[in-house]
């Protein structure tokens, strides 16, 4: 089953609002996203989409709007209380308030200050408030796609910010992405801000686009008019072409839910809008499959030897024991996840379940707690959850948040996977969807959805093992 991606090239950089124009532009529902925007309770802001032309691209540009009278500056204590006290959907809480935090940790190393005594000028801003929120909330709507983006370059020159004039990229932007790959160069000013890297850095998975099959394009349009490039940022969402799967009009091309016919998973061949040489006239079939390159055809410092930094998660190469296991029709397309741990000998119950529960919608795939004896013999609990790394930081700071460790520690694995789908089944006691585990086209197993056999159950009076067994019945008799 092709796994939904959102693909994000930096063409001309990124910032908090060129992620939202983009959004838009790409289909986005503006109503949706400033209603969930208005619960945050700060007054004196409009969000207003213009479109606009840039180097012949027709794309949107986003402006926020701020009227009256506003603070100065914000600490980071404050602008998480706006974001708790919001409206959001608890996983967009949490994906903001890792964002703030982030940014927090990177402005106190620069400036050698306690996080806590971290107060931001432009990021603290009602308009940067809004940006950073509304990322968190574009990625609600849209479900939830895992993120990748092509290395950025950041700019050239020097930037007049709150602090003064600074190289660029500023000292916040670089510490920002520590760790992750750049490009150095790029047009003359800032192309990446504080909240664009904040946002590359929290949200996505930088490096070398992995193949994929474009669906909705939406450009985010900036500021600013650079003389050798268009200013924006192109956002894909499509679908993840699977390592195995042929790159040809089989079908990983035919899947897309679109139904477009002729759908072509593409190779972006640059930061400009320029076609590479394979699209101009290769005679590629009409659903081919290539290998994208990211925005500027150089792999990051990740792909290039071991020495990869700190928290990012990449692919592994095909070992000969994996070709061997996609010959027998076994497992082959493992994918990289976080296991994130703490150990637990002061909390109460009650919190661990809610901890839990924090993980959940901060967007774990799975969490749990299990009992251990700690140093001393003393009993504990070892709290776990398994996330990808778009949710790695909002989960952390949700273990963080709801328990009383000091400490998370992470570790990447990697865990192979069945297709899934789901069908409705009619039974006796009403409609029941099934889950279907299945590989290569043959079905190995099916469960039915616990919450659907619950209701019927209570509609119906009857055991919901009656339910469970009556939905397996006829999904056997279906198939």
């Amino acid at each position: 089953m092709a796994a939904p991606l959102l693909v994000l090239e930096p063409v001309g950089g990124i910032a908090g609002d060129m992620f939202m124009a983009a959004a838009l532009d790409l289909g986005v529902d503006r109503a949706a996203l400033v209603a969930a925007l208005e619960t945050l309770r700060v007054p004196g802001w409009r969000l207003e989409t213009t479109a606009k032309t840039e180097h012949g691209i027709r794309g949107t540009h986003v402006d926020v709007v701020v009227s009256g009278e506003q603070p100065h500056a914000r600490g980071l204590a404050e602008i998480l209380a706006l974001v708790d006290g919001s409206g959001l959907p608890p996983r967009a809480k949490a994906v903001a308030r890792a964002i703030f935090e982030r940014i927090g940790r990177a402005e106190a190393k620069v400036h050698g200050i306690p996080v806590a005594e971290v107060h931001f000028h432009e990021v603290g801003a009602v308009d940067s408030i809004v940006d950073v929120c509304g990322a968190a909330v574009v990625l609600e709507l849209l479900g939830w796609p895992r993120v990748v983006a092509a290395p950025p370059e950041l700019g050239r020159g020097m930037v007049r910010t709150a602090h003064g004039v600074m190289p660029v990229p500023p000292p916040a932007v670089l510490e920002l992405l520590a760790g992750k790959p750049v490009r150095p160069g790029g047009p003359p000013g800032e192309a990446v801000t504080p909240t664009g890297a904040a946002l590359l850095a929290e949200l996505a998975q930088l490096g070398p686009l992995p193949p994929f099959v474009p669906g909705r394009i939406g450009y985010g349009v900036g500021t600013v008019a650079w003389p050798d490039r268009p200013n924006v940022l192109r956002m894909t969402l499509g679908e993840e072409v699977a390592a195995s799967a042929p790159f040809d009009s089989g079908p990983a091309a035919q899947g897309l839910r679109s139904g477009r016919p002729g759908s072509e998973a593409v190779r972006p061949e640059g930061s400009g809008g320029e076609a590479g040489p394979e699209s101009k006239g290769s005679g590629r079939p009409g659903s081919e499959a290539v290998r994208p390159e990211g925005s500027g055809g150089e792999a990051g410092p990740e792909s290039k030897g071991s020495g990869r930094p700190e928290g990012e998660a990449v692919r592994p190469e095909r070992s000969g024991r994996e070709a061997a296991a996609e010959s027998k029709g076994e497992p082959q397309d493992a994918e990289t996840l976080w296991v994130l741990e703490a150990n637990l000998d002061d909390c109460p119950g009650q919190l661990v379940a809610r901890a839990i529960e924090a993980a959940l919608e901060a967007g774990a795939l799975d969490a749990w707690a299990a009992p251990v004896t700690m140093k001393k013999g003393r009993p504990g609990i070892l709290l776990g959850a398994l996330c990808d790394e778009a949710g790695r930081g909002a989960v952390t700071s949700a273990l963080f948040g709801e328990t009383t460790t000091l400490g998370v520690r992470r570790h990447a694995v990697l865990r192979d996977v069945l297709d899934r789908r789901l069908v409705e089944v009619e039974t006796a006691y009403g409609v029941v969807r099934v889950k279907v585990a299945s590989q290569g086209g043959r079905e190995l197993g099916a469960h039915p959805e616990y919450e659907d056999c619950l209701a019927r159950a209570r509609e119906r009076g009857v055991a919901v093992r009656e339910v469970m067994a009556a939905a397996l019945a006829a999904h056997r008799a279906g198939r």
